[in-house]
């Protein structure tokens, strides 16, 4: 005979606490990912809010009588319309 004791199988309540414990790190794991992207994107997003903030200090004034906001960035889309605009008035 043995002189050790086969250790007792595993009852199913041990078995379902152990599959939880691995769920849980699974979603700690996936958490910290999200958590870690979340992050990156709002560094990109204040990254780019202080360029536009620093773009708006340096933009030249806008025509007396223009109806934009003086100061705004523009786009090259809104440049065309803008023309446009004045075109318009002009015409």
């Amino acid at each position: 005979m043995w002189p050790f004791r086969r250790p007792p199988a595993p009852t199913p309540l041990v078995e379902r606490i152990e599959t939880l414990e691995r769920a849980i790190s699974g979603l700690r794991l996936e958490w910290s990912d999200t958590y870690e992207k979340i992050v990156r994107m709002m560094g990109r997003i204040n990254k780019r809010a202080a360029l536009v903030a620093a773009a708006a200090e340096t933009i030249r004034e806008d025509a007396p009588g223009s109806t934009e906001p003086a100061g705004v960035p523009t786009d090259p889309f809104s440049e065309q319309v803008r023309a446009i605009r004045r075109h318009g008035r002009a015409g």
